[in-house]
């Protein structure tokens, strides 16, 4: 209950329904004329007060469209004013829009669409209400647009591009707002500064949607915050994007608390992304593995050209043609991804890999996790490029999939230590290593890896499969590398850890040094 509504209830106890009528004025213990109005279109109509009269100087307003509609409140008379927006400051009929005189709202705080003609009830077009709030708070030098719980539906995308601007509804379960068309770009933030979107739904109210993206955040953004964010059945969920440029970075972005389901195209893609930092988010691609096929370029997370500094916490991707995508495909005279930070990420049921890089520079993935069990899957995850250095996979586990653990095609470095890898080759034909490394491409052979310190087991809880091979060094010549103290166990009968034990280190390379001792 708002101020002016907490007004109405006290005056009400007073006064009978009758009196709150337009026109009908009512004097209040301080001596100032009130009355009471129904609608936002009766307000209007209220004949302005005059100077030296008994005219209302108050006005309590029972709602925009209706009574009781949550849009009421109390206005006051200002005779100096000439502008008007509809909302907060309202021109009777009786004056011209050349002279003075307006309904002021008296408010403090955020500014709630409903007070715009916003309904919520998801029977009308809401965009032009929400747009124009967000525009007055901009106009202001930022402020809160704020949606009370409700079904909000738009026809157009919703443009913010003033610095300070947030947009706040009553929560993820609560405040819908609903788009319209095959677009799902809802909220377009152009070169804006520390914008905030929170505790919103943001949907499509029917069909499937073939491009656009929930948020859009175009060149030079800095700063913008989403959290405690639905974002349902959507071609793409959070993109940076846009005319961008290595000058036009999106820098220190904050995601976190988002939920995605069902996401058709891309859940999160960032290049040009500076100092992001993204946690405690789920995103969901859309279950139908025909669409996630091999080459329908369908990810969860999309991280390429100069996106750099980024972390990623506890970031849950489920399906997809692949869960994670990690490439320099926009320019690449640019560098690619570069230094970022994955902690606690999974990666679930990709239809071709978990993880694909194919580009990625001194970057960290600690106490990751991913399981694939689509027979379309080769390897969970996957390095194909020369362009990978300086990776670290660590304290990690690899669970239950189809084809290899790790696969890496080409690598300049690379470690793999300290991770478990708990059942792989479950489609056993071609043979499947949990760790396969081949030398890489190019007139100078160059690989250099270390693998330490891992466990490779047989799970009894995925069945009894055949999975044998764990590190296999195919033929070729690297640089160096190292392969030390990793241990595989399996049982000698079908109640111990399945039939038979684990393969040995199957080492093929040949290498300008290498240290290869300490396996069991």
């Amino acid at each position: 209950m708002d101020f002016g509504e907490r007004q109405l209830a006290r005056e009400g106890r007073r006064h009978s329904i009758a009196t709150r009528k337009v026109n009908s004025p009512l004097l209040a213990h301080t001596g100032i004329t009130f009355c009471w109005v129904d609608t936002m279109a009766n307000l209007k109509t209220v004949p302005h007060p005059v100077v030296g009269e008994a005219t209302s100087k108050i006005a309590v307003l029972e709602g925009y469209n209706s009574i009781q509609d949550g849009s009421g409140g109390i206005f006051y008379w200002d005779y100096n004013a000439t502008t008007e927006n509809n909302g907060t400051i309202i021109r009777p009929t009786d004056v011209s829009a050349t002279l003075s005189g307006r309904w002021r709202r008296l408010y403090s705080g955020p500014v709630n669409v409903k007070w715009f003609g916003a309904t919520g009830l998801g029977a009308s077009d809401d965009r032009a209400a929400i747009q124009q709030v967000i525009d007055l708070v901009s106009a202001q030098g930022g402020g809160v647009a704020y949606l009370p719980a409700g079904n909000y539906n738009i026809s157009q995308v919703l443009i913010i591009n003033a610095e300070g601007v947030s947009i706040i509804g009553d929560g993820k379960g609560a405040t819908f707002i609903r788009k319209a068309g095959i677009d799902s770009t809802i909220f377009d933030l152009f070169t804006v500064h520390y914008c905030h979107i929170a505790d919103l739904a943001l949907t499509m109210q029917r069909g499937t949607p073939s491009q656009g993206a929930a948020i859009f955040f175009e060149q030079g953004c800095t700063s913008p915050t989403i959290e405690r964010v639905y974002i349902g059945s959507m071609w793409q969920g959070i993109i940076c994007g846009g005319n961008v440029s290595p000058t036009q970075l999106v820098r220190t972005a904050t995601i976190r608390d988002v939920d995605m389901e069902n996401t058709f195209h891309v859940g999160l893609k960032m290049y040009f992304a500076l100092n992001w930092t993204v946690s405690n988010c789920i995103i969901g691609m859309h279950f139908d593995d025909a669409w996630n096929a091999p080459g329908s370029n369908h990810y969860g997370v999309w991280l390429d050209t100069d996106s750099e500094g980024c972390i990623f916490d506890s970031i849950f991707v489920l399906g997809g043609e692949h869960c994670w995508r990690i490439a320099n495909t926009i320019n690449t005279s640019i560098r690619g991804p570069n230094e970022h930070r994955f902690y606690s990420c999974i990666g679930d049921n990709g239809t071709v890999s978990c993880i694909y890089i194919s580009s990625l520079h001194r970057s960290i993935f600690e106490n990751c996790w991913v399981s694939v069990q689509k027979t379309t899957s080769d390897a969970a995850v996957v390095m194909d490029s020369m362009d990978i250095w300086g990776i670290e996979w660590v304290a990690s586990q690899i669970v239950n999939v189809e084809g290899h653990g790790i696969k890496v095609i080409a690598a300049t470095s690379f470690s793999i230590v300290n991770s478990t890898f708990s059942e792989w080759n479950l489609s056993p034909t071609p043979a499947h290593s949990a760790i396969i490394v081949y030398p890489g491409y190019g007139p100078a052979r160059r690989c250099n890896f270390i693998i330490s310190g891992n466990k490779f087991i047989r799970d009894t809880d995925f069945g009894l499969h055949n999975n044998n091979l764990t590190i296999s060094i195919t033929s070729g010549t690297y640089n160096r590398y190292i392969i030390t103290n990793n241990l595989s166990y399996a049982g000698t009968s079908s109640a111990n850890l399945g039939s038979g034990a684990l393969n040995a280190v199957s080492d093929l390379g040949t290498a300008e040094a290498k240290v290869v001792n300490n396996n069991l």
